[in-house]
């Protein structure tokens, strides 16, 4: 990743937008270059995942938009009892409905898509205890308290080892992270 480009992070909830912020803060990425897109109003309702869906075409259209090495977006949303590869699916439905093109390698964007939530991801960064099939408590309140798991999650990503028994989900999110510029 390159430290001059914006980063955008579109996501269904502030759990999941503390991590990832958090991630790139670690990666050295400046703070002003990460920009947040405003999440739903009620994330209580479930319908985080939707509210991706909707505003992610028009995201990728912004991206495009721009120079490809100046603008990053990172997808952020839960499987929940789906699989990874069917979000992916929905995302590129997604596009298709308003007629744009869907994400091709040129797009500087990373589908970050945990199986569950983004507790799962938290509890593996925390102990290595998750699996992909138990629900994982949201702290609320405490969104922001996962910067230990962040700097985890970088520097898991950055080592370029893929660990035994790793979450698939994470291991998809590596290799997503390793296509961006």
């Amino acid at each position: 990743m390159t430290k001059t480009a914006r980063y955008i992070i579109l996501c269904e909830d502030r759990q999941t937008q503390c991590l990832i912020f958090d991630f790139l803060k670690v990666q050295n990425i400046n703070r002003r270059k990460i920009r947040c897109y405003p999440l739903p109003a009620d994330t209580d309702s479930g319908c985080g995942e939707a509210y991706v869906r909707q505003h992610y075409p028009e995201e990728l259209q912004y991206l495009r938009s721009k120079n490809y090495n100046d603008v990053i977006l990172f997808v952020c949303i839960d499987a929940d009892s789906e699989t990874f590869k069917h979000r992916y699916e929905q995302l590129e439905e997604a596009c298709r409905k308003p007629g744009i093109p869907v994400r091709t390698g040129k797009d500087a964007v990373a589908y970050f898509i945990p199986k569950r939530n983004i507790e799962t991801w938290i509890q593996w960064y925390t102990d290595k205890s998750a699996n992909e099939t138990d629900t994982y408590p949201h702290k609320r309140g405490h969104e922001a308290d996962c910067k230990e798991q962040a700097g985890k999650m970088a520097e898991d990503f950055n080592s370029g080892v893929f660990e035994a028994g790793e979450l698939q989900s994470i291991t998809a999110a590596k290799k997503e992270y390793e296509k961006l510029p």
